[in-house]
């Protein structure tokens, strides 16, 4: 079974540690076979919030 690790993290803070992720679940007594990165890293992209708009003064 392939699950996300955001998804275990909201029944554990187990981060991005993959040791101790994988320790968790061997502990539980569920085999972990493999512990594989999905999708490549993105270089060059920035993540923002608009907190906030204002109308340009020279707006019409």
């Amino acid at each position: 079974m392939k699950i996300l690790n955001s998804w275990l993290n909201d029944f554990g803070a187990f981060g991005t540690n993959k040791e101790k992720l994988s320790a968790a679940m061997t502990n539980l007594g569920l085999a972990v076979e493999s512990v594989e990165p999905v999708g490549t890293p993105v270089d060059g992209v920035v993540v923002a919030r608009v907190l906030r708009t204002e109308r340009h003064p020279d707006a019409a």
